[in-house]
């Protein structure tokens, strides 16, 4: 344990010194009640938080890009204190959120660096925190970069685990079930996948070719059936930054985007593979996986860095008709008018929808944002100049959970820590639709 802390009185002067004023469509709410506690740890990065029966939450750290410099998974309990902490290795990083399977297994995806390799393992846990099985070297990673791999679960424990090249299927026992690779390159990068209610497995998968003398990124969705075999692709050029998800009627949602503004979309997919309708995001690449609300709307945020059409442009959060008609936006570059347009100010959080119909999500400056259905702001908060990629998750009594990547950074000791926080809301838990937060449900399973 390196720097793990829990802090319940110094959060109250926290809140007050941190967070700000909210802003309201009616009232101003104190933000300074908030916050319920804060846990000081390594840097949480793209790990988003699950939370278990017993109400216990489990979230992953470790640094990102090419410094992986070693990590850790956390458990911690409702009131902020630490229950469980597995230390990795010293080139071994989280760099996905845990999901939980039937029987209570922890199932966690890390990478390891060796030299400029970069590879990946699973790891499966029992509840108290003690290793199960370690299913190693499932290929080798080149750029890591702007990726969450997280493994999906099926409702017979089958785990399935993106990684360079090929999607596998462990069985529950640590053992390999099928792996599959088709015909695509060995540098093509799995996404987390998503599993329909017929089983059906999805994945955004990405790889680069040479067009003109450049190297594009490429590649499409992929689905596999539960045996392995290859069902159909939807090929779309475009980085696979986001991850799957499927409405009621079997449309699945994935987004593509590249340096080519018209190369950004969500995309609309039949069942059989068939494209239903593609919406445009002016240039703005989806990094979040598409939440689903009751009425059919899909909400999904966007990045803006790296456009030389967007440099005055910051991150944009949609809701989107099912028919593929916008419902609403919001610009968030008005929030970073003090600050250079390219810090700080994308959406790389998948938004949850709470069950009374608000919707939260966070920006990557850790500005916390709350809308009402129909678009109306409900309130935008501010605590810290810190950094949040991972997506929050809400629990019955209206907690929510999300960690932080650059809670502090000490130049002259190298000391570099994140912080997983728990806010108060008044939110009565997650909502009931189809999809409402990242990988579906508080396990984390990607399973509809």
């Amino acid at each position: 344990m390196r720097y793990i802390t829990a802090l319940f009185l110094l959060g109250f002067m926290f809140a007050i010194t941190c967070c700000g004023t909210s802003e309201t469509s009616s009232t101003t709410v104190p933000t300074m009640l908030r916050l319920k506690w804060i846990i000081l740890t390594e840097p949480i990065y793209w790990s988003s938080p699950a939370i278990d029966d017993d109400g216990t939450v489990y979230v992953g750290s470790g640094l990102h890009h090419q410094d992986i410099s070693g990590g850790a998974f956390y458990a911690v309990n409702p009131d902020g204190s630490l229950k469980w902490e597995y230390q990795m290795a010293s080139q071994e990083a989280v760099r996905g959120s845990p999901s939980i399977g039937s029987d209570g297994t922890l199932y966690l995806i890390t990478v390891t660096k060796s030299g400029s390799d970069i590879d990946s393992h699973l790891y499966a846990f029992n509840p108290d925190g003690t290793l199960k099985w370690k299913y190693e070297n499932m290929g080798l990673m080149v750029d890591p970069n702007f990726r969450e791999w997280t493994p999906a679960i099926s409702s017979n424990d089958v785990i399935y685990v993106p990684a360079a090249g090929s999607l596998y299927a462990i069985n529950a026992d640590g053992t390999l079930r099928w792996k599959y690779s088709g015909t695509l390159p060995p540098s093509a990068h799995f996404s987390s996948p998503a599993i329909a209610a017929d089983g059906t497995i999805y994945a955004n998968v990405e790889y680069y070719v040479e067009i003109q003398g450049a190297m594009r990124a490429t590649g499409g969705i992929y689905t596999i059936n539960p045996d392995g075999t290859f069902k159909w692709a939807y090929l779309a050029d475009g980085y696979a930054r986001s991850f799957p998800s499927e409405d009621s009627d079997g449309t699945v949602y994935i987004a593509r985007g590249s340096e080519l503004a018209d190369s950004t979309y969500l995309y609309a997919l039949n069942p059989d593979g068939t494209l239903k309708w593609r919406f445009y995001t002016g240039g703005l690449i989806v990094m979040t996986s598409p939440t689903i609300d009751t009425d059919g709307t899909i909400y999904v945020g966007t990045s803006s860095k790296g456009f030389a059409e967007a440099e005055d442009q910051a991150g944009i959060f949609f809701a989107i008709n099912p028919d593929g008609t916008e419902k609403w936006r919001y610009d968030t570059t008005p929030d970073f008018q003090d600050k250079p347009h390219d810090w700080q100010s994308d959406i790389y959080s998948t938004a949850a929808i709470g069950a009374d119909g608000v919707i939260y999500f966070w920006s990557e400056s850790n500005y916390i944002y709350v809308f009402y259905r129909d678009g109306t702001l409900k309130e935008k908060f501010r605590y810290g100049e810190t950094s949040t990629f991972c997506s929050p998750t809400i629990t019955p009594d209206g907690t929510i959970y999300v960690g932080e990547y650059f809670y502090n950074y000490d130049s002259a000791s190298g000391i570099h820590e994140g912080a997983f926080y728990a806010f108060q809301f008044e939110s009565p838990g997650l909502a009931n639709t189809p999809w409402p937060k990242i990988h579906n449900n508080t396990k984390n399973t990607g399973r509809r």
